[in-house]
């Protein structure tokens, strides 16, 4: 039986293929990313997915343009519209989707922030759905667009969602959803919309009126924003450490979405780094931190924990189980700066509950919004830095009547 923990693995660098496969034996993930970077390393990619079948293998072969294979190539005396053409790209890489266990990954990690152009998006948006439509016809699954840590846009109102921008991505894998699947990265743990981000893409496709799509974290763990402390051991982090703290993750954002088939798998970045700037990533040699992922699965540490009520909707609509995640752990925040600062206290905070699906069920109760949602009642301009040491929060309760302070 397979359980949803598994690995970005690159492969061709990996130092003990033996010890990775008695390890894949052991811990039977069933996703796992694994990349090269040279087309003649393809054989090697269908050998693992062969020896694995249980799992689903995402295949990636790296190259310098993968990230923007939708945008015009510079100084080109073709003129082409594309780096990569939908149809050039999938007569190069379609095998790596073809068969039963693999999915060929499409793109890393294009640029799609609040601040990206809306041209820039539109020729986004242009690729994939040219491609995704092409892949489907010719039975080549793939896995797409394998979005960066804290992107795409989102918006600046309540309930926080994806922006509308990128509404053609999510009814392409929403169509296809057994075909094409929803990649992303997430990481933490410095900003607190970057794990879980996954809720603001179910929060739209509920207000698109969709079903969600299937998704797989092709990338997983931590990082940094910005400056050193990129990767675990960066933070000097013990692999132990670093385990304890992503079941936590697990358990609390991911699982529900687990066990509602939204979310096929997650996929620790990285096994087996192929450059110095992945060392402070690469769990290959870290024993502890294996020690504790193999009985954290054992103990079931990243199950979910409590049961799924069932919400009534109104009479005239069917009644549907609707998952809800177990509360964040109470968090300790710092005091404002100076006694003189005004402090906001907001007594009882209400979120509507506009629907009956079971994205947003999740997304109210791991409360991925609420933070945004304060910001805005209390009137503060960055939501998240500024929110934390000025707001206290006595009680957070459901409710379908709206939002009341």
């Amino acid at each position: 039986m397979t359980q949803p923990v598994g690995f970005n693995i690159a492969l061709r660098y990996v130092k003990d293929i033996g010890k990775l496969y008695r390890r894949m034996d052991t811990l039977q993930p069933a996703v796992q990313t694994v990349m090269i970077d040279k087309d003649e390393h393809i054989p090697y990619v269908l050998d693992f997915a062969a020896r694995f079948p249980q799992t689903l293998i995402v295949a990636r072969v790296r190259d310098g343009n993968d990230g923007g294979f939708h945008t015009e190539p510079v100084n080109d005396p073709e003129k082409r519209r594309w780096i990569a053409a939908p149809e050039d790209f999938l007569n190069r890489w379609g095998i790596l989707g073809q068969g039963n266990n693999l999915s060929l990954y499409a793109l890393n990690e294009p640029k799609l922030s609040e601040n990206t152009p809306d041209w820039v998006v539109n020729r986004f948006n242009e690729w994939v759905c040219l491609t995704g439509e092409l892949a489907v016809r010719r039975n080549i699954a793939l896995t797409l667009p394998n979005i960066g840590m804290g992107q795409p846009g989102i918006t600046t109102t309540v309930p926080v969602e994806w922006e509308s921008r990128f509404d053609p991505l999510l009814r392409l894998v929403s169509k296809y959803r057994d075909q094409l699947t929803l990649g992303l990265h997430e990481y933490g743990p410095e900003e607190p919309h970057h794990w879980g981000r996954i809720m603001y893409m179910l929060q739209r496709c509920l207000t698109l009126g969709i079903p969600s799509p299937s998704v797989v974290l092709t990338e997983f763990g931590v990082d940094a924003t910005h400056g050193p402390r990129n990767g675990y051991k960066a933070r000097g982090w013990s692999g132990d450490h670093y385990m304890r703290q992503c079941a936590s993750v697990i358990k609390r954002i991911y699982s529900p979405l687990i066990a509602r088939g939204i979310l096929k798998g997650i996929c620790f970045f990285i096994y087996g780094a192929p450059s110095p700037e992945w060392d402070p990533f690469d769990v290959e040699n870290d024993e502890p931190f294996f020690d504790t992922l193999t009985y954290a699965i054992a103990a079931g540490s990243m199950n979910v924990t409590k049961p799924i009520p069932v919400i009534r909707p109104p009479a005239d609509k069917p009644s549907q189980e609707i998952p809800t995640l177990p509360p964040p752990a109470p968090e300790t925040f710092p005091e404002p700066p100076t006694a003189t600062e005004p402090e906001r206290k907001i007594r009882t905070l209400q979120i509507t509950v506009a629907a009956t699906d079971e994205e947003w069920a999740q997304m109210s109760v791991v409360g991925l919004g609420v933070l945004d949602a304060l910001s805005k009642l209390a009137g503060l301009s960055d939501p998240i830095k500024a929110l934390i040491p000025r707001i206290k929060i006595d009680d957070l309760s459901l409710s379908k009547q709206g939002v009341t302070v």
